[in-house]
């Protein structure tokens, strides 16, 4: 025998392999620890072992998987249910949103509805307004045609007034002028008033006694009057000749030429009458009249009340003057009408 290192040489024993199965899977774990030996048991008991085994670990993945299925389906459940209420809230939002819309449409309509209603109205305002401002332009142009005369013109209307001026102010007939046969007949109880106080800047007249010849004479200057007693009388006066009397102008001297600064004398309320004779106490009114001294110095008055026949005589009947306490004036008396024929 040889040997090793100068020892002798000895066969050594095998020892037996210890066989260890170790598994973190504990269906694959078929014994902790074990040998060969412990191991070595008959062919049906190892098959039946191993079915055994296969049974546990195939229960125990499936109840491992319906587990793990039955919480999957709990989640997606719950997660369907969320997502279900989500969809139910986004429904009604929807809903909600639907019926504002439809509530905005029907209020649109409505208004569209008004608005269509009203529009042919406004045409019509808008035509009307149109045609109003239309007209109101053609008479403000009309105005501004007649406010542009021409020189022409105004001469002409210059010297139409002043022809008018130079016919005894009026441009109408004087039926009771003296100078073309008027006279005066009658003062009936009225009378004169005769003091020179009247006249105390007109010294040069206080020997005179002013007649009611004046009233039918051209003369207007101041102190060219008749003045009576009082704020009331009359006078009556023959005319020309028979005439259809249509209106009367009574003059009296404005404020601005007064030496007194006033014209309270002037008359105030009047009435004229036609007579059938001098004496005539009833004869046919023609009306009441009022001068106004504030207003121009002539003043014509026409008649609304006419009578058909001609009248030879007219009677002048002052009844109150603007406040003078002693007298009243006349300064000019003008009776006007026609021969021919009753002028309408």
């Amino acid at each position: 025998m040889r040997t090793l290192y100068n020892e002798p040489y000895s066969p050594k024993k095998k020892e037996k392999k210890k066989v260890i199965y170790e598994s973190e899977d504990p269906c694959f774990d078929l014994d902790p620890v074990g040998t060969e030996s412990d191991i070595a048991f008959s062919s049906s008991e190892k098959n039946y072992g191993w079915l055994r085994v296969t049974k546990v670990c195939v229960i125990t993945n499936l109840l491992a998987l319906s587990v793990l299925y039955l919480c999957y389906e709990h989640k997606l459940l719950t997660t369907v249910i969320h997502m279900e209420m989500k969809f139910n809230a986004l429904i009604k939002d929807f809903e909600d949103l639907s019926e504002n819309i439809m509530a905005i449409q029907e209020d649109h309509s409505l208004k569209v509805k008004e608005i269509s209603a009203m529009i042919p109205r406004l045409s019509q305002v808008n035509n009307k307004l149109v045609s109003d401002i239309d007209q109101e332009i053609e008479k403000i142009y009309e105005v501004i045609e007649e406010m542009v005369l021409s020189n022409d013109r105004v001469q002409s209307l210059v010297s139409s007034e002043l022809q008018k001026y130079d016919a005894d102010k009026t441009g109408l007939p004087d039926f009771a002028l003296e100078a073309t046969g008027g006279s005066i007949v009658s003062i009936r109880d009225t009378k004169s008033y005769n003091d020179c106080s009247i006249f105390s800047f007109f010294s040069d007249y206080c020997h005179k006694t002013n007649t009611p010849r004046l009233i039918i004479q051209p003369g207007v200057l101041p102190g060219e009057c008749w003045a009576f007693e009082g704020s009331s009388g009359s006078v009556v006066i023959q005319l020309t000749r028979k005439t259809f009397v249509t209106g009367v102008s009574l003059e009296h001297i404005p404020a601005s030429v007064s030496i007194v600064g006033h014209t309270k004398s002037a008359p105030k309320d009047f009435s004229i009458w036609g007579l059938e004779h001098a004496d005539d106490e009833q004869g046919f009114l023609f009306g009441h009249f009022t001068y106004d001294n504030e207003g121009n110095s002539l003043q014509t008055f026409f008649f609304k009340e006419r009578s058909n026949k001609p009248f030879l005589f007219v009677e002048l009947k002052v009844h109150s003057n603007h406040g003078h306490k002693l007298h009243t004036c006349i300064y000019r008396f003008r009776v006007h009408g026609s021969v021919g024929k009753l002028l309408t």
